[in-house]
């Protein structure tokens, strides 16, 4: 990540399920990381990640298998493993594929001067890196929000503005940020941080659920990088 000039707005993407689809990596070395620790099965049966922190998922993995909470140490113990395992799985499927549209859509929001372009996610810091740089666009967002930052999702907006004004030394409104993400949960962290959101379905569902999360813009996909642009400027106009 490196810093740039001074923007006036924020789009702060999600990783999985907006920008890329790692087809199971990441929860098979969640997984594989808890029973390395454990000696023991880990179930997961029934429990969605989607759009939850890492450590909040740890902490209900953990639950439903009758483990105590995991103390600070051994949160960072797990997430050592965990993108140990991370990077082996990335190997196997020589990296998460990116939806589509989600590299010009980056590439355009880092084009224009007044935008600051940011993560808001869930996951470990270092698991978002590794994903994205398996795709190249790490580099691309000059700033975030993880998972490890806090376990509570609906905290991260304000977080990742503090670090963009860290990045650019100027302070930006979060009536002037944009969360872009394809879960109910990516809806209520924008609202919960006062920021605008756009919701994506990508095809995960029939996007009914999401819909009726009521974002301030939906789109099936990233494919229209105009449509999304005007609705990022949109959501933002004075």
């Amino acid at each position: 990540m490196s810093s740039v000039g001074a923007p006036t707005r924020a789009a702060l993407f999600d990783i999985d399920g907006t920008l890329l689809h790692g087809h199971g990596s990441g929860r098979r070395a969640f997984l594989r990381a808890l029973e390395e620790i454990h000696r023991r099965p880990i179930d997961d049966a029934g429990f969605s990640f989607a759009g939850r922190t890492d450590v909040e998922i740890l902490k209900k993995v953990l639950a439903q298998n009758d483990l105590p909470d995991p103390t600070p140490e051994e949160i960072l113990h797990f997430a050592t493993l965990y993108c140990r395992h991370l990077e082996h799985e990335l190997s196997l499927l020589d990296g998460p594929l990116l939806y589509p549209g989600a590299e010009r859509l980056v590439a355009a929001v880092c084009a224009r001067p007044d935008w600051a372009p940011g993560l808001l996610t869930g996951n470990l810091r270092e698991g978002a890196r590794r994903k994205l740089a398996s795709t190249g666009l790490w580099e691309r967002f000059t700033f975030g929000a993880f998972g490890d930052d806090h376990e509570d999702r609906n905290a991260l907006v304000p977080i990742a503005l503090r670090r963009a004004a860290q990045v650019y030394s100027t302070e930006l409104l979060p009536g002037r940020a944009v969360v872009i993400g394809d879960t109910e949960r990516d809806v209520a962290c924008a609202r919960a941080g006062g920021a605008k959101v756009i919701a994506v379905r990508n095809g995960w569902d029939d996007g009914v659920a999401l819909r009726r999360a009521e974002p301030d813009a939906y789109f099936e996909d990233l494919t229209d990088t105009g449509a999304l642009l005007a609705a990022l400027e949109s959501l933002t106009a004075d």
